[in-house]
């Protein structure tokens, strides 16, 4: 979730890039830098007059994998599902949407949005919507990759 309870900020792609060990936010920052860079993709690919698409998808919080590190045990799962059902998702229903957008003809032309656990698309974040912390993730990655 780029979006968690209490909120982050944006403290500058330096920091993101050497953030502090105990930073619990990390996974939010990542996410939202997905969608930071998905909003720029998609805006120098229509530029070029590309016909590629990209677009960003929430899975939401899934119990059924690993990616939470082994901390999603049964009770923090039910947790989420009951008190935050909007941050919650089942593997299935989440993966055949990512599926269907990535692939049915009709999400063709459509790119630059935002995806919620489903093959509706949403308004992400405010924070998301920022062009300043846009172009300076994209700087700096082109830069430290070598790329501009």
């Amino acid at each position: 979730m780029h979006n968690p309870p209490g909120g982050i900020e944006w403290g500058g792609v330096e920091y993101l890039a050497h953030p502090p060990k105990d930073d619990r936010k990390k996974c939010s920052y990542s996410k939202l830098c997905a969608i930071y860079f998905t909003r720029k993709l998609n805006e120098k690919l229509k530029t070029q007059g590309s016909h590629v698409t990209v677009n960003s998808f929430n899975p939401g919080f899934m119990s059924e994998t690993n990616f939470s590190g082994g901390h999603a045990d049964k009770a923090r799962a039910l947790v989420v599902k009951t008190t935050m059902p909007e941050r919650y998702a089942e593997l299935e229903p989440s993966s055949d949407a990512l599926a269907q957008v990535a692939t049915d003809s009709q999400f063709d032309g459509v790119s630059g949005m935002y995806f919620d656990r489903s093959t509706n698309t949403r308004d992400s974040s405010e924070l998301s919507y920022n062009d300043a912390n846009k172009e300076e993730l994209w700087v700096k990655s082109m830069e430290y990759c070598g790329l501009e």
